[in-house]
């Protein structure tokens, strides 16, 4: 019986003082959010200097990925007006060279086109594919497109599909998703369908 009543003493005594201890509690954690629990004002400057140096870095981050991101943008702007010029100083030559006065013109004309591209001077006069191969870079993709179907292409930021329409690239084709290295009538990396030619364009 004295076992029973010492029991009954013993809950009663913590039921009476458990919201003590549960405002004890809450107190101590409201001290800590408010930075309480620091012993000494240089321990408090040393954690405001420690969260001024945190935020520091993350705006450091931010600007370096804001600015590689105008740099990739501004390289791509590059290549672009590269190619546009390219394509302007081609379709000017073969306009003279499909002129019935342009006949004699051709060795000059060619010789005038390439003179502006150094790694074309090897070529035989007229090689305008060999041109395209010469002037437009080869591109690098990782070996994880070679798994990508058209649909999981598209889904992909600054990837684009386009039909092939377009002349001159020398890029990867992929039938049944293997990559093979060959020129294909475009300026993007070839996705050729079953019968219908897509291209994955990095843009």
């Amino acid at each position: 019986m004295n076992k029973v009543i010492k029991v009954l003493v013993i809950l009663i005594a913590f039921v009476l003082i458990l919201p003590n201890l549960q405002a004890e509690e809450h107190s101590k954690t409201t001290d800590t959010q408010h930075g309480r629990d620091f012993q000494t004002l240089d321990d408090m400057l040393a954690a405001i200097k420690d969260k001024e140096l945190q935020e520091k870095r993350l705006e450091e981050l931010r600007r370096g990925k804001e600015a590689g991101e105008q740099n990739r943008l501004s390289e791509i702007e590059r290549l672009r007006k590269e190619q546009a010029a390219i394509e302007e100083d081609v379709r000017k030559y073969e306009e003279i060279v499909s002129s019935e006065y342009g006949s004699e013109m051709r060795e000059a004309a060619w010789k005038n086109l390439v003179s502006r591209y150094p790694e074309a001077r090897n070529l035989a006069v007229g090689d305008i594919n060999g041109l395209k191969r010469k002037l437009y870079p080869k591109p690098i993709l990782r070996s994880s497109f070679k798994k990508l179907s058209v649909s999981q292409a598209q889904s992909i930021p600054h990837i684009t599909i386009h039909e092939n329409t377009d002349w001159g690239f020398y890029g990867y084709s992929t039938i049944q998703n293997n990559y093979e290295s060959k020129t294909i009538n475009s300026f993007c990396t070839g996705i050729p369908k079953r019968n219908n030619s897509r291209m994955l364009c990095i843009v």
